[in-house]
């Protein structure tokens, strides 16, 4: 996470990865199971998400009191794990 201005490191910023799974069948079909992470940047920016499932479409957005990044979309593949900037303010 950095800052969108002065492109420094963010320390404190809520990182937060949303997903959804597809599970069983109801009635109606499959039923949807909206999931999120919560992470927190350490000095560096840096922030890390454990238990996502792979081959996921992910929603990644940080937010620090009022300022907020834009979201990012990336999929997570075990051979190639994502790195993600997230640019929060501006």
């Amino acid at each position: 996470v950095k800052d969108a201005d002065s492109r420094e490191p963010v320390e404190g910023a809520t990182v937060l990865v949303d997903w959804s799974t597809f599970e069983g069948q109801s009635l109606r079909g499959l039923v949807e199971r909206r999931r999120q992470l919560q992470a927190v940047s350490d000095s560096q920016g840096r922030f890390t998400g454990c238990g996502i499932p792979l081959d996921t479409r992910l929603t990644i957005r940080a937010v620090l009191d009022e300022r907020e990044s834009e979201a990012v979309v990336v999929t997570v593949q075990a051979e190639d794990p994502p790195v993600v900037n997230l640019f929060i303010g501006g």
